[in-house]
């Protein structure tokens, strides 16, 4: 049962746990830090400068966090060697690079121009 996996009594063995506190501690922490960067970024934007880079930055690696959380399980699970599971974890991360990549090369501006529509999620912009 070190697989990590919960077992017929339904309970968590010790490398599960090990993982859970892995993830929970990213999650916590990215999103203090990425609270941190928001606040600085507004902070500066109320003093009267220009705080979007800051604010970039939080939103940023707001959105990056659900993939550096698929990352880090599959190092943990090619770690434990639960070659299965990091195979996933690595197709989820391959799909979210194609998506990243798409989306870089076909971007708004570019579909909206093929397709003939506006550009602007807004409407009237």
């Amino acid at each position: 049962m070190g697989s990590g996996r919960a077992g017929r009594s339904g309970a968590v063995s010790g490398s599960g746990r090990r993982l859970e506190r892995m993830l929970a501690g990213l999650l916590r922490y990215g999103a203090r830090a990425a609270s941190v960067l928001l606040g600085v970024g507004l902070a500066v934007e109320a003093a009267g400068g220009s705080g979007r880079a800051w604010m970039a930055a939080g939103i940023g690696l707001m959105i990056l966090l659900p993939v550096l959380r698929v990352g880090l399980m599959m190092c943990v699970f090619a770690a434990g060697r639960e070659w299965r599971f990091a195979a996933i974890a690595a197709l989820v991360l391959l799909v979210i690079a194609a998506g990243f990549a798409i989306g870089m090369r076909h971007g708004p501006r570019k579909v909206a121009a093929a397709t003939g529509s506006s550009a602007s999620p807004v409407a009237g912009n």
